[in-house]
């Protein structure tokens, strides 16, 4: 099983250490593709992200993806948290709001 909630960590952790391409990717994994055929293997629309979504590819290719439904997860806060600091590059401290945007850049890369 692939749990958004670790994967969020993860990308948290990327986006910290500097990693701003894999972190970017690792999010692009996560959230749902437009493709029907992704829609439909999820089974569910992009308006959340679940708990988890099933893994074993090998053992189980026909629920492999599917969304486990699941909302009572602190996997979208986190990854609004992703978005707002590490993609954004938004930083409050004691001397105020910071901004370190790394977008552009992400984005730019993605249509390579």
């Amino acid at each position: 099983m692939v749990y958004n909630h670790a994967a969020a960590f993860y990308i948290y952790g990327l986006y910290m250490k500097g990693q701003i391409e894999k972190a970017y990717k690792v999010i692009w994994e996560m959230i749902h593709d437009p493709d029907k055929a992704d829609l439909i293997q999820r089974g569910q629309l992009s308006v959340f992200i679940p708990n988890y979504y099933r893994g074993a590819f090998r053992q189980s290719p026909r629920t492999a993806g599917r969304s486990s439904q699941l909302f009572n997860t602190g996997a979208t806060p986190w990854l609004y948290r992703c978005y707002f600091d590490g993609l954004f590059g938004l930083k409050g401290d004691i001397d105020g709001l910071h901004i370190a945007l790394k977008l552009l850049h992400s984005l730019v890369n993605s249509f390579k």
